[in-house]
């Protein structure tokens, strides 16, 4: 939101400079994005008193107007409808450089000699429209600058408001801000009833009355919608980032950047035989404001009149009903929307206006026949017209009511961590508009209506922080008792899996939780995505099922960018659908590629394989895995394997398969793995084990047996014969041959024997050997070589 400081100190003269005001509202929570000078587009042009008009002898459209600022007088023709005699306007004399490298001369028109220039609103550079010279008030001091009268050395100031803030989306919250933080005045502009000389009325009917609780209209009749918008509130416009439509479109923008009320004018013609506000009907279409069709559904909250749509409820009017040039009657519509009715439903409809953005938030439910009020008296004074009754509609016990927080001074200051008087914890609550009841040391606090994020006695406590100054709070020392407790022996939390994968040589990457539709269902069968009901755009349409994706997309990223080696991971959460539940994993994922080692003239040039990821899985888990075959579709079947701990799948590691390699058209081999992480934080630590101080026995064997039996099926064998006698397995050896027999290998295992008390003889050494021999042809048919 943008807004410009001379509106500000019309609302509150603290004694400080913009920056010292933007440096504390930062610090109270109201972050200031930037701060912008408007600067000075011209120089020279100074205010003037028409004292004498007349038609010129040779135009009909012009007319020769004299002219005085307070040392000098001039002759000028001019062809502005406006011209009268003492109307004070802009004069830009003659050598004055106007916007765009405009220099005004002496020149001769039709004969009559014009002595400079009086200038409209575009002439200056102000606004768009100029087709009559610029008004200035009767008061202004003529020959003055105009530089200084319409302040032009003005400064816009951009907040970034926080969604809980809605009520500070006005110049009347920040301004409120300003008065607390400086304990200066809010000065209010005088607001009054205008007179009511018709009285016309309109019928409001509530079929929704929960998502609109209260909706305000009022008839205005005989209105020049084409009448000139004042310099002052186009320029407050401009400043704020919204462009001049007509008088009374800005009239009304206008009223929503002072209070914080949007606002909305029908074209009375369409919309005199009454409004409902209801939900949309399935397959009813409007035509909005930009000529755009939309077809609603039947959750958005519709005006309606005669059963035809005119505008989407706290979002944007209908192109039908808007005010149009030839426009003379309208009816005003003031509205109390609820932000969960309207959560959503400008993004539904790939929109975003200031309304429903101040909607969405929540809007003061007490301030809208304030603001019809102002409405109207700036219509009546810059539009003419003659104005009617206000009709409502209310639906009481729907509208918010006002929040009753139960607190206590001693919790607050247990809170907050030193002590605080409680007369100033009670005026600053008074100042942003709480009112107290306070009984016992306990109190009530009552919040102001205007103020949604007041609910619990934390809010309290982090608004006396803001207003009295988080750096007024002095700096303690935590005190407590930490109780030491067992550790349970677990490999860690999140931290230490990314530390750890970190020391691998891995970098940490975060992609985002939403892919499109088709890249999910590569990896997932698509009856277990999840969709995202409200898109933030249509290639983030579903919750990621896999973390592989985005690794990926960083892969070819960095390929793109001649990052040919790397390895990188992410830790995050996937999501499917099961059996109609959501169910979140935290998943940890890598992804290798390029050479094993930096390049050197004595490294080696070989890539990375399936035992770089695989050694570095048995590094990160810290304990033997048992690597058993997968059908992952999106794994290589001949290169890639199951993770398997203590019989529990932990993930899987791998090649990517062609098919994946080919849809994201990758030209070289990619190798990742995607591991529970949860599964693994749980696993328990090895535990340290003495080394007994007794030699150790080697026995080899060389055994025949078929190709399918895998190593990891005979380690098992071994080790369940053995028992704690075993201390290593090693395979130090595959054989293939047609002497073998076309489905058999030779397997050359390795067994290192130990006791931890006493030399083992060769004779029970001798006996475990055979009893493993006839372990393995009984179980798996195999021979020694």
């Amino acid at each position: 939101m943008k807004l410009c400081t001379s509106w500000l100190r019309d609302w509150v003269t603290p004694e400080a400079t913009t920056e010292e005001i933007c440096q504390k509202l930062t610090n109270a929570g109201l972050e200031v994005d930037s701060v912008d000078h408007v600067g000075a587009p011209f120089e020279g042009v100074i205010v003037v008193t028409i004292t004498d008009v007349r038609p010129h002898p040779s135009a009909s459209h012009l007319t020769v107007c004299s002219i005085r600022s307070d040392r000098e007088s001039f002759e000028v023709v001019c062809g502005a409808p406006n011209v009268s005699v003492g109307l004070k306007t802009a004069f830009a004399p003659i050598g004055t450089v106007l916007p765009e490298g405009i220099v005004v001369n002496r020149k001769s028109i039709k004969g009559i000699e014009s002595n400079g220039m009086l200038c409209s609103s575009k002439d200056l550079g102000l606004d768009e429209h100029g087709q009559v010279i610029l008004p200035l008030d009767d008061a202004v001091e003529l020959g003055k600058p105009l530089t200084e009268v319409l302040r032009m050395d003005d400064e816009i100031v951009e907040f970034d408001l926080t969604p809980n803030r809605g009520d500070c989306f006005s110049m009347l919250g920040v301004a409120r801000e300003v008065s607390v933080l400086f304990d200066c005045n809010l000065i209010r502009p005088s607001i009054h009833s205008p007179r009511e000389t018709i009285s016309d009325r309109i019928e409001i009917y509530l079929d929704d009355s929960v998502g609109c609780p209260l909706y305000l209209g009022r008839v205005i009749k005989n209105i020049d919608v084409n009448a000139h918008t004042p310099w002052q509130l186009s320029h407050r416009l401009r400043c704020a980032g919204i462009r001049s439509i007509n008088v009374i479109v800005d009239i009304l923008n206008y009223v929503m950047l002072e209070l914080g009320q949007p606002m909305h004018a029908f074209d009375l013609a369409h919309v005199e035989k009454g409004i409902v506000v209801r939900k949309a009907l399935n397959g009813e279409k409007l035509i909005l404001l930009d000529g755009s069709e939309a077809a609603l559904d039947s959750e958005t909250l519709l005006i309606v009149s005669e059963d035809n749509p005119v505008a989407i409820a706290g979002v944007v009017g209908g192109l039908a009903s808007a005010v149009q040039p030839s426009t003379v009657d309208i009816l005003l519509e003031v509205a109390y929307f609820s932000p969960a009715n309207l959560l959503g439903v400008a993004r539904r409809y790939g929109l975003h206006t200031d309304a429903s953005a101040r909607y969405e938030r929540g809007v003061d439910p007490t301030i809208q026949k304030t603001a019809i009020n102002r409405a109207t008296e700036l219509i009546l004074r810059y539009a003419g017209g003659s104005a009617g009754p206000v009709c409502e509609a209310r639906a009481e016990e729907h509208l918010p009511k006002r929040q009753q927080i139960k607190a206590s001074y001693e919790r607050i200051e247990k809170l907050i961590g030193c002590q605080f008087d409680s007369t100033l914890i009670d005026q600053v609550l008074k100042k942003i508009g709480c009112e107290i009841e306070t009984s016992n040391g306990e109190f009530t606090v009552i919040t102001p209506p205007h103020r949604f994020d007041l609910a619990i006695e934390e809010d309290l406590v982090e608004e006396v922080c803001r207003i009295v100054g988080y750096d007024q709070i002095p700096p303690l020392p935590l005190h407590g008792i930490l109780d030491i407790k067992r550790s349970p022996r677990a490999m860690g939390d999140a931290e230490d899996l990314r530390q750890r994968l970190a020391h691998l040589g891995y970098n940490e990457v975060v992609t985002y939780s939403f892919i499109h539709h088709e890249t999910n269902a590569l990896f997932l069968d698509s009856l277990l995505s999840v969709r995202v009901t409200n898109p933030i755009s249509s290639d983030r349409d579903t919750m990621r099922a896999s973390l592989i994706p985005g690794l990926i997309q960083v892969y070819t990223y960095n390929i793109a960018r001649q990052q040919n080696v790397g390895r990188i991971f992410e830790y995050g959460q996937c999501f499917i659908q099961r059996n109609d539940e959501l169910v979140q994993q935290n998943l940890v994922g890598g992804l290798l590629w390029g050479r094993r080692e930096p390049e050197s003239w004595v490294t080696s040039k070989d890539k990375v394989d399936f035992f770089d990821v695989k050694g570095d899985i048995e590094s990160l888990i810290g304990r033997n895995c048992e690597w058993k075959p997968t059908e992952i579709k999106w794994l290589s079947p001949s290169c890639s394997a199951a993770v398997v701990v203590d019989n529990v799948s932990l993930g899987v590691i791998g090649k990517l398969g062609d098919e994946i390699a080919q849809n994201f058209e990758l030209d070289s081999e990619v190798y990742v793995f995607e591991l529970e992480a949860d599964v693994i934080c749980k696993n328990k630590k090895l535990t340290m084990q003495p080394i007994s101080s007794y030699p150790s026995v080697r026995r080899d064997l060389a055994i025949v047996l078929k190709k399918q039996v895998t190593a990891t099926e005979i380690e098992v064998l071994v080790r369940e014969v053995s028992g704690e006698l075993l201390k290593q397995f090693i395979v130090f050896d595959v054989y293939e041959s047609e002497d073998l027999g076309k489905d058999n290998k030779s397997l050359g295992i390795g067994m290192i024997f130990q006791h931890m008390s006493r030399t083992l003889e060769d004779s029970e050494v001798n006996q475990l050997l055979e009893k493993i021999t006839r372990q393995l042809g009984t179980r798996f048919n195999a021979t020694l070589r």
